[in-house]
């Protein structure tokens, strides 16, 4: 009798999971869609109006801040997800906005450091690490953007926290990019490169503020949200030590998306940078429901990870890494299928990236085979496991982009970041498998 009624409330339990997950990926899935479209278009309006030299530096700048912007979040984005998920009905909002003022206090005061070190070292000096003349001017301007891009990144990770997936994702990927393709359909008869340098800045600092504007309104609605206006000097040091392993994910992580970019701009003209960041606009749009389904299962993994819940971490991911599967698959199958067309969107001198569009394709489809095993590592304190693979797979990708790129091009840059990435996924399978008896692979049974 009872394990009938164990048995019953295991299948309870799960079908509670499985309603969230599938409630929350959905609002998560339509705000990351619609992103995805936005940023395609303000893709093909960027290769349409500059071409593919200019849209090259321009991406080249935007893969530099990038970096910058990483560093200065100092590996908080996660941390807050997972402090406000874990106190979000536990320790009550006075704690969550206690760890979100905090943040936002530590990833300003290092992006004016950050900035303030560029401009002393020399943009001039940065820029002239490259082949193609021009990018000092538009570092100038896009440098503006760095402390917007780091309240992005933790306004966004504690609205992901307390479970407003919407407000989370507008912040994240829709405002911003709603600026620039708005700004570019009525500017596009006048807009310069510097214009669109400027309309990134801008569209950074309108969604850096709305993420802050929803946060207060949520936090009104809760009147214990004022309890506590700061952590305190231990719990300040933990959230920076939580951090510092997730900056170094991070930033491993960004190197793998961004070195192609980085290192084809020395080696090559900004005309092959244009086509490649072209592709990888395209090929990403199957990253943004792997992100629609891990939006809403990260704090759910923080969550029943916090209270010792096991047998919910491994319904959560399961079902997550199935949620992954079938979303992603078919346009991954779609990329396959028709890349010349594809490419051939952003104009007819584009059309040369469709064999770089399937190798980043199948990098895409072995991420999302993988499912939700980062964010599991993540969301379970597994950082420095994460990080050692994350180590791994940034090695693997410098040493294909040296040798590839020379040869290659922009195919040898989509081969090496696509071998990375499946070396990077099969690693963090088989950690979640060691360290957490959990298979995140669909179809397969717990180990």
């Amino acid at each position: 009798m009872k394990a009938t009624r164990g048995h019953g409330l295991s299948r309870l339990s799960l079908r509670q999971t499985a309603a969230q997950l599938t409630k929350g990926a959905l609002v998560s899935l339509i705000c990351r869609l619609f992103s995805a479209f936005l940023g395609l278009m303000w893709s093909l309006l960027l290769a349409r109006i500059l071409g593919p030299a200019d849209a090259g530096l321009y991406y080249l700048a935007f893969s530099v801040v990038l970096v910058f912007s990483t560093v200065s979040t100092l590996g908080l984005g996660n941390v807050v997800v997972r402090m406000v998920g874990g106190a979000h009905g536990v320790d009550g909002p006075g704690q969550s906005a206690a760890v979100l003022r905090s943040s936002v206090i530590l990833v300003l005061s290092a992006a004016l450091v950050v900035i303030v070190g560029t401009y002393g070292f020399g943009i001039d000096r940065l820029a002239a690490l490259f082949t193609s003349p021009g990018l000092e001017r538009l570092l100038l301007v896009m440098l503006l953007a760095v402390p917007a891009l780091c309240l992005i990144s933790v306004g966004s990770s504690a609205l992901q926290g307390v479970r407003d997936i919407a407000g989370s994702a507008l912040t994240r990927g829709v405002i911003a990019p709603s600026v620039f393709v708005c700004g570019a359909v009525l500017l596009h008869r006048t807009l310069t490169l510097e214009g669109v340098a400027g309309l990134f800045v801008a569209g950074a600092w309108v969604a850096a503020g709305f993420g802050f504007w929803r946060w207060r309104r949520l936090a009104r609605s809760a009147r214990s949200a004022a309890a506590r206006g700061m952590l305190d000097g231990p719990e300040v040091r933990q959230l920076i030590k939580a951090g510092l392993p997730l900056l170094g994910v991070a930033l491993l992580t960004l190197v793998t998306t961004v070195a192609p970019t980085i290192l084809l701009g020395v080696w090559q003209p900004s005309d092959a940078v244009g086509v490649f960041a072209s592709a990888t606009r395209v090929a990403g749009v199957a990253s943004f429901l792997v992100l629609a389904v891990n939006a809403i299962a990260a704090p759910l993994m923080a969550s029943a990870h916090r209270q010792g819940d096991s047998a919910d971490l491994e319904r959560i991911a399961r079902l997550s890494a199935l949620m992954v599967t079938l979303s992603s698959m078919p346009l991954i199958a779609l990329m396959l299928l028709f890349p010349a067309q594809l490419m051939s969107l952003f104009g007819p001198e584009f059309r040369i990236g469709a064999a770089t569009l399937v190798i980043l394709a199948l990098g895409y489809g072995a991420k999302a085979l993988a499912g939700s095993a980062t964010v599991l590592l993540m969301m379970s304190g597994r950082e420095r496991s994460l990080l050692r693979i994350s180590a791994w797979s940034v090695a693997v990708n410098l040493l294909l982009c040296v040798v590839l790129i020379p040869l290659l091009g922009i195919n040898g840059a989509a081969l090496a970041w696509t071998l990375s990435i499946a070396l990077e996924s099969a690693l963090a399978l088989d950690c979640v498998r060691r360290e957490l008896h959990i298979l995140c692979l669909p179809g397969l049974t717990r180990a």
